[in-house]
Parts: structure tokens; C-alpha cells; sequence
């Protein structure tokens, strides 16, 4: 009886210490990041389908579309619930409060619950009785919020090529630069590429403001790059200045043109940016003599370039069939892109941009 007895305290003690180590800071922290790579990797899967795109950059969703989005986002959600029910190890796989509020966050708060309810159906056949309205509720917030926001391109404010990316290229900046008094005006870029990002997110933008944009942008670039290996050329007519083009149109096209086309290069290069109205229609050039793309690799740009497939799907989504985006590119000479809209629109009151 007594060591009966003993062997029932050692064991509840030895669960009670299992219970309580997933809660250190170290093991928490660890499991934060691993959580991050698992969502990390189920974006990138999700964004390679071309209707699972389509569905996202739909803002005003029927039924049908809820239903396809619900259909892309629970089965891999489902999976890491399952996963972490299998052992404690795989506890990083579980994201059923994050992938209930970011579906209510996007789909609205009739998708948030239901997603939630169905990515926790393992939890709840494994007798957590608690993890399915914990999820609904998680959707309930998200989509309350998306009720809340006037202006739902504000869910877009932080994108991964502007959120993520040129805070990355300060970081690597500053690693490789010897700090000097000529670093000074670079704070100025940041704070006026910062002041852009959180300030309220607008559909259309003037196209002086966007140029403004990519000039804070790339002046960041042209000193970790070096004045003498980075040159850029800017080729604007006047009149398309105050011409209205969709926000953040050229920075992922930038942003390509000096990862892909330029970065390779020892020598480094030049990037040209030109606009101009012909016909009623505005025609933008950004031009790169970075190392091109090889005729292989071309017919899958569109697919696998995140980047362009984004601006492609948001063009799409704003102009329909009436706009025009191709490539053109001479491996080991550079990559020509061009962007054709509508005749563009005349600035307008600040008051009147996002009505």
C-alpha cells in the first residue's frame, strides 16, 4: 500500500512538472516562433493557387466565395490541431485561435465563428470542450473588427513587401554600413517610409506621392548598395503626376527588380523608372539591367512570384480586363516591366480620396 502510494505521488509529480514546462519563457518563446514558421508555410502553400488569390483579393465576397475561403484555410488548421492533440511536441501546430480571427478577419464575422467551430472539431472529439468557443469567439473578434474598419484596404496596410521587407533592408544596411554623419538623412527616409505605412491606407494615390514613396525607398538601397554600383533614372511626364494609380503599385516592382535582377550582379546596376500618357492611358516603365530571366523560368513568373501575382490580382480587382502588365526580359542584359491603365484620374480633395 505504501509503495503504491509513493508511485502515486511520483507519478502526479512528474505530470505536474510536464504540465508546467511548456510555460517556462525559453519554451514559450520557442513555441512563438515555431507557430510563426507553421503560419509562415501555410501562406506560402495557400498563396500558390491562383483561385485561392482571386478569393482574397475579392473585398465584397457572395457566399460562394466564403464558402471557397473557409475551404482553403480550414484543412491545414484542422491539421496542426490534430497534430497537437497527437503529442505535446507538436503543440506549435496548433493555430486555431490565430486561424479563426485572421478568417473572421477576413471573411467577416459569419465566417470567423464557423471556421473556428470546424477547426477545432478534432479538440472537441478529443473532449477539450473549451477549444471550440474559444475559436468561435476568436473569429467573432476578428470579424467584428473587419465590421468596425470603414475602409477595409486598411487590413492591407501591412503588407509582406512593405511591413516586412524594408525594415529587412535597413537591418542589413546598417549591419554592412560604417555609421557617419552621411547616414544622418537616411533617418528622414525612414521616418517619411514609416509615416506612409501607418498612416490611413488609401486605395489611389497620386502618382507624385507614390514616386515620393519609391524615392525614400530607394535612397535606403542606393547607400547599402553603393552611389557608384546603384543608378537611377526617373523619365516622369508632368502631366501624369497628379494622375491617380493604385497605392503601393511600384515598390513590389522595385523591390524585384533589385532582389532578383540586380542583387546577383558584383558590378550592380541601373534602374529606370518611366511614365507617361498616350492615348488616354497611362504607361508606366520600370526597367532594370540586372541579370534578366531565363526563357525557362518565364512562363512560371506570374505563378511563383509573389510580388507580381499580388500587383497582377490587385490590378484585376480594380480595373477588370481593361489594364495591362507584361514582362520583358533578356537573360544576362535585364527585365522590362510594363503597366498600362485607364486614362488616369486628376488629383482630387483629400476629402474625397476615400469615399
Amino acid at each position: 500500500m505504501g509503495l503504491a502510494s509513493v508511485e502515486s505521488r511520483t507519478a502526479t509529480k512528474l505530470a505536474l512538472r510536464n504540465m508546467d514546462a511548456p510555460f517556462s519563457p525559453r519554451d514559450f518563446l520557442f513555441t512563438l516562433l515555431l507557430k510563426v514558421g507553421v503560419a509562415a508555410s501555410i501562406a506560402a502553400l495557400l498563396a500558390r493557387w491562383n483561385t485561392f488569390r482571386r478569393v482574397l483579393f475579392t473585398e465584397q465576397r457572395d457566399v460562394d466565395q466564403k464558402l471557397k475561403l473557409m475551404l482553403f484555410m480550414t484543412p491545414p488548421l484542422v491539421l496542426g490541431v490534430t497534430l497537437r492533440l497527437v503529442g505535446s511536441t507538436y503543440r506549435f501546430a496548433d493555430l486555431s485561435l490565430e486561424g479563426a480571427f485572421l478568417m473572421g478577419l477576413l471573411g467577416g464575422r459569419v465566417v470567423g465563428p464557423i471556421g473556428g467551430a470546424i477547426i477545432t472539431i478534432p479538440a472537441l472529439l478529443a473532449h477539450e470542450w473549451l477549444g471550440m468557443p474559444a475559436a468561435s469567439a476568436a473569429g467573432l473578434l476578428g470579424g467584428l473588427m473587419r465590421q468596425a474598419i470603414p475602409n477595409k484596404e486598411d487590413l492591407w496596410n501591412f503588407g509582406p513587401f512593405t511591413f516586412l521587407n524594408i525594415p529587412k533592408a535597413v537591418v542589413r544596411f546598417v549591419r554592412k554600413a560604417d555609421i557617419s554623419w552621411e547616414m544622418l538623412p537616411l533617418a528622414a527616409c525612414v521616418g517619411n517610409i514609416l509615416r506612409r505605412l501607418l498612416r490611413k491606407h488609401e486605395t489611389f494615390v497620386p502618382l507624385k506621392e507614390e514616386l515620393q514613396f519609391i524615392d525614400d525607398y530607394l535612397d535606403i538601397e542606393v547607400a547599402r548598395f553603393g552611389k557608384d554600383n546603384l543608378e537611377i533614372i526617373k523619365e516622369i511626364d508632368d502631366e501624369t503626376l497628379e494622375a491617380f494609380v493604385p497605392s503601393m503599385l511600384l515598390q513590389p516592382m522595385v523591390e524585384n527588380c533589385l532582389k532578383h535582377g540586380l542583387a546577383p550582379k558584383i558590378e550592380g546596376g541601373r534602374i529606370r523608372l518611366h511614365a507617361e500618357q498616350h492615348d488616354g492611358r497611362l504607361r508606366v516603365e520600370i526597367e532594370d539591367n540586372g541579370v534578366g530571366i531565363s526563357e525557362e523560368r518565364m512562363p512560371h513568373v506570374y505563378v511563383e512570384g509573389i510580388g507580381l501575382s499580388n500587383v497582377r490580382e490587385r490590378l484585376r480587382v480594380l480595373y477588370g480586363t481593361d489594364f495591362r502588365l507584361e514582362i520583358e526580359s533578356r537573360p544576362g542584359e535585364g527585365t522590362i516591366i510594363r503597366i498600362e491603365v485607364p486614362e488616369p484620374v486628376p488629383a482630387m480633395p483629400e476629402s474625397a480620396r476615400t469615399l
